[in-house]
């Protein structure tokens, strides 16, 4: 009769700690050099088609709106349909082209004035930036965008390499 009620009890013990919040989103972040920094919220600015209507170009910023620091990636996409952000893969290229990405820009452990005038921290913006590469991987889930970032490059000589993963709601915007 104790085999019977370890049993039991061992198996309702399998069963509710498989039992947990599996659908729970991973937590949106990006890596500099692998200091982990976090991502809380994104934005897409719609910069609507080309001249000859071939592409759509789209501003993504991620960003960190939570702590005393301000943490963000941004870049530019030329998505490959000319009416939304099509998933894919999207490599770096320093011109604005059909397919791929353009204009990174990083900041790390910014902090601010009452003024909204940075005072410590570091900003990246592409013009510092010397032998860029990388790609960043667009799908949708779940109604949501997920981007998965890895890029390389060098700022005076010395070598940056961020990944990130970021997968919510994106805030639009129409210039």
């Amino acid at each position: 009769m104790r085999k019977l009620f370890f049993l039991f009890g061992v198996a309702t013990i399998m069963i509710f700690s498989g039992c947990g919040d599996s659908d729970e989103r991973p937590e949106s972040y990006f890596t500099v050099n692998g200091e982990r920094l976090f991502l809380g919220e994104g934005f897409i600015y719609d910069w609507g088609t080309n001249n000859q209507i071939t592409t759509r170009n789209y501003d993504i910023e991620l960003c960190d709106s939570e702590s005393a620091y301000a943490n963000y990636i941004e870049f530019t996409i030329s998505s490959n349909s000319t009416t939304r952000l099509q998933e894919g893969t999207y490599s770096y290229k320093q011109i604005s082209e059909k397919g791929f990405f353009t204009s990174p820009k990083i900041g790390m452990n910014i902090k601010y004035d009452g003024n909204d005038v940075a005072i410590s921290g570091t900003r990246l913006k592409e013009f510092d930036m010397a032998n860029i590469s990388g790609d960043i991987v667009v799908t949708q889930e779940e109604g949501d965008y997920k981007f998965v970032i890895d890029m390389k490059f060098e700022v005076d000589g010395k070598p940056y390499v961020i990944y990130g993963e970021y997968w919510g709601a994106l805030k639009s915007y129409t210039y």
